[in-house]
């Protein structure tokens, strides 16, 4: 466990934990308590002390969901990236475990989506393209864009560089105006 130092084998505890939480509850999903545990029973034929801690783990009052939950809290905090696999196999718990399948989503969702500085600056190197040359494509890609960079392109409007001013204001009015046809666009020398 120490192979990766002090970070690797938090990173081990931590799965090993969630993983534990997942192989209790892998029982339970899409199944109500009852069939779960006639489930276990049949899969742990010679083995009642294990269908015992399955069945208590899972009893109503246990609060290990809580638990798992507050892990996840902390986790999320880090490079979640050596979770995902287990964070996966987490989205399938259903019934009393669905908060924890929710997180677990919601996790993995946030890590897949760009950073909002990632995002500006892809933004900024198109418009910084568009101002040294007026490809057609670009800039019909940037418009087509331009409400999902909404809260990116707005800043822009204020943005020290002249050229990235006038072309930020450009994509947002032709977004803006995409249902009407615009015959001419002039820039104000105020700009």
């Amino acid at each position: 466990p120490y192979a990766d130092g002090v970070e690797g084998n938090k990173i081990c505890v931590l799965t090993s934990l969630l993983r534990d939480f997942f192989d209790t509850e892998k029982f339970f999903i899409d199944k109500n308590r009852i069939q779960a545990i006639t489930d276990i029973r049949d899969s742990f034929k010679n083995q009642l002390p294990k269908i015992h801690e399955i069945a208590m783990a899972h009893h109503p009052l246990s609060k290990r969901p809580k638990v798992i939950l507050a892990l996840l809290d902390q986790i999320e905090e880090l490079d979640i990236t050596p979770y995902l696999p287990i964070l996966k196999e987490l989205t399938r718990l259903s019934g009393r475990s669905l908060a924890v399948a929710l997180k677990a989503k919601q996790m993995i969702l946030k890590s897949e989506v760009p950073s909002l500085s990632e995002r500006s600056r892809t933004l900024v190197l198109s418009l910084r393209r568009l101002c040294q040359e007026r490809e057609a494509t670009i800039m019909n890609e940037t418009i087509l864009h331009a409400f999902e960079t909404l809260d990116i392109l707005l800043p822009l409007l204020s943005h020290p560089a002249p050229c990235l001013r006038v072309i930020s204001a450009e994509i947002y009015i032709r977004g803006a105006y995409q249902t009407y046809e615009l015959s001419d666009f002039r820039v104000d020398s105020a700009m």
